[in-house]
């Protein structure tokens, strides 16, 4: 069963503390970043990214658009 996420779902668990120290912490222990289906426009998704790059972790972006050079390293 595919479970759809609408916004206000999105919203909660986006701006949940919780779930930001979670992936902070993650991302202190992970050997890079691979991010997915984002422009990395918008936060938390860029500030994950910029996290990622200020510890010297490479970060590897899949997108049907081409990545901001500044921000993806592959």
């Amino acid at each position: 069963m595919t479970k759809i996420l609408n916004s206000d779902r999105y919203s909660r668990i986006v701006n949940d503390p919780m779930v930001i120290e979670n992936c902070r912490s993650s991302l202190d222990r992970c050997g890079f970043l691979l991010i997915v289906g984002t422009s990395a426009q918008v936060y938390p998704a860029r500030y994950f990214i910029q996290m990622a790059k200020l510890n010297d972790k490479p970060v590897l972006s899949i997108n049907l658009e081409p990545s901001d050079p500044e921000l993806a390293d592959y």
